[in-house]
């Protein structure tokens, strides 16, 4: 009794922990999710931030070169002018710290520059190097770039007269012919901080001339800047979510230089992230990205800061709630409904066993149906296998006809004319010789005939359309009018399909010429889609089906015939009312299987 109540609540038990189970591992996976989606909020607003650093970056580059493109619009351009123009791009990027403009001067023309900077207010002006911190002359070379003119948030212009050429930078600029930056480095002018950097656009004049780019050259624009000033200012917005941001240039393999890292007390070489821009240098970088400045390759992370938090986490605790209410909810209906199942259970096993009865009954009616099912099969194909090995042996017939007789008869004709046509060349008539020729001719002509009656051969060659359409040529002139219709389209079918097709319509046409007294019939092969219809009818006599007893082919054959290939078969016919045979069948498209075997027979008939 105890074990028959503990089966009887045993589901509603089950339901109770497996629910509670369920609960917490969807209260855990929910919290999960929610993680997830948290992180993938911060990974979106970082691609943000870095696309808006981007458009900054790429808008600070557009300044720089619009300030190039000033100077090289004018010739010999005034301090007055580059001013001008620095002081507007100052002013509306102040992470710029200092603009300079070096004109190209060739070797030929440095003495008159430096002349010229001297009368204009530099006395001590001349073109210079500086070398570990000592000003040196300049050497001799082709072309030198000086600073002319410098324009300072700081109000330095010691670079005055410094020569640029010797800057890799420089030369790459000139390569390019674009803005390159420097390696953030270089030590700005009077403020002993190393994490400055440059920026190198060239000055490109518009020239008619073929002389190349050194006459299209004019100069450089040179812009110093703090990179944590010039770069910070992008994702560090009014509604930016708590997030700290590390910056590091990653261009050079050996060294990498930090720009801005939240995380660090100050700023230097450090050796991370890796070459490919894409590490934590600092643990814990949630979403890491690389931007493009004037060449420079700069690794960019972002992290979140602690009290960061995005959305709620009233999902998971919802979860649990409305897990432990539905599994206490279902474990009570269970418990509550074990009671009615008892009873309907009794009901069941009852209608259980009549049931059982009636599908052993149907069960073996189904067995005995698909025996018969497939005895009537195997009755077919053995039926189908019989046809093809009759029509084979009628092929095999001709051929022996055509191998045997008719090779023979034509090497006695051919022996015989040729006695023929001696005698005549003599002069000596032979009318028993010429019997005998004729004799032998209308021999090979009825021996092939007799061979086209068997198999011929323009069915395995062209199909069953032009088999029907040399059937109908080949009955007699004298009977009346024959009419072929065809509307088909395939091009080839089943091999023992066309033969079934063409022996129902040979038979029908010998019953038509030799019972039905009627001078029109007509042939009609249709295709519809998969289903093929033969129909073939005449105008004659008639007859009453019902009173018709056949033996051999005749209307049994063409049913069984038929029924191979669980085509249609209707006959209509009545005195003096003409028959009618109509008969759909599947089309079976075996062009290959056909094409195969008209390949094989070709060669043995082609002398028939």
């Amino acid at each position: 009794m105890k074990r028959r109540l503990w089966s009887r609540y045993f589901s509603g038990i089950v339901t109770l922990v497996v629910g509670l189970g369920l609960t917490l591992a969807g209260f855990l996976l929910t919290r999960r999710v929610e993680e997830a989606q948290r992180l993938s909020e911060f990974n979106h607003l970082a691609t943000q931030r870095v696309a808006q650093l981007q458009r900054d970056i790429d808008a600070r580059l557009s300044a720089v070169r619009a300030l190039a493109a000033q100077m090289s619009a004018v010739k010999d351009p005034d301090s007055e002018y580059f001013e001008t123009a620095a002081l507007a791009l100052l002013e509306s990027f102040p992470g710029f710290r200092t603009l300079e403009w070096a004109p190209r001067v060739p070797r030929a023309q440095r003495e008159a520059f430096e002349q010229a900077m001297r009368a204009s207010g530099q006395p001590d002006f001349a073109i210079r190097d500086l070398n570990q911190g000592v000003w040196t002359k300049a050497p001799d070379r082709d072309e030198y770039f000086p600073v002319k003119y410098s324009l300072s948030n700081n109000a330095h212009d010691l670079a005055l007269g410094l020569d640029r050429q010797s800057e890799k930078s420089l030369l790459l600029a000139r390569a390019q012919r674009d803005v390159v930056g420097s390696r953030p480095n270089i030590p700005l002018a009077g403020d002993g901080d190393t994490s400055g950097a440059m920026l190198f656009a060239p000055a490109l004049r518009s020239t008619n001339s073929s002389s190349g780019e050194q006459d299209a050259l004019v100069g450089f624009v040179t812009a110093s800047y703090h990179a944590s000033e010039l770069l910070a200012r992008s994702p560090r917005g009014k509604n930016t979510p708590p997030m700290s941001l590390q910056m590091y240039d990653i261009t050079e393999p050996d060294s990498r230089y930090v720009l801005i890292d939240d995380s660090l007390a100050q700023r230097g070489p450090f050796q991370s992230p890796s070459q490919e821009g894409r590490g934590e240098p600092s643990g814990g970088v949630f979403y890491t990205d690389i931007v493009v400045f004037a060449q420079r390759k700069l690794w960019v992370g972002f992290r979140p800061n602690e009290d960061y938090a995005i959305g709620s986490r009233w999902g998971s605790w919802a979860t649990l709630c409305v897990g432990l209410a539905l599994t206490m909810g279902l474990s009570r209906y269970l418990i509550v409904t074990a009671i009615e199942t008892h009873w309907i259970g009794e009901l069941v096993k009852e209608r259980t066993a009549e049931l059982s009865a009636a599908n052993k009954a149907l069960t073996e009616e189904v067995a005995h149906r698909r025996e018969a099912q497939r005895e009537l099969q195997t009755e077919k194909s053995y039926l189908q296998h019989l046809l093809t090995v009759h029509e084979r042996d009628r092929q095999l017939t001709a051929f022996e006809i055509h191998d045997g007789l008719v090779q023979d008869a034509t090497a006695a004709l051919m022996m015989l004319e040729g006695m023929l046509a001696r005698q005549e060349e003599k002069g000596q008539p032979a009318p028993d010789l010429q019997t005998a020729v004729d004799s032998l001719r209308n021999l090979i002509q009825e021996a092939r005939r007799l061979m086209q009656g068997l198999r011929p051969p323009v069915l395995d060659d062209l199909g069953v359309v032009a088999a029907i359409s040399c059937l109908i040529e080949e009955q007699p002139h004298d009977w009346g009018r024959f009419e072929f219709q065809h509307e088909v389209e395939f091009s080839r079918l089943n091999p023992l399909l066309e033969s079934t097709i063409y022996r129902i319509v040979q038979e029908s046409l010998a019953n038509i010429v030799w019972h039905s007294q009627a001078t029109r019939a007509r042939v009609l092969l249709r295709q519809n889609g998969n289903r093929l219809l033969l129909e073939i009818q005449d105008w004659g006599v008639g007859f009453d089906p019902e009173n018709v007893s056949g033996n051999g082919f005749g209307l049994q054959g063409i049913r069984k015939r038929a029924a191979l290939f669980d085509a249609e078969v209707r006959i209509d016919s009545q005195p003096e009312a003409g028959t009618r045979i109509a008969i759909v069948f599947p089309v079976v498209d075996d062009s290959a299987g056909t094409e195969q075997a008209a390949a094989d027979a070709r060669q043995t008939t082609a002398d028939l």
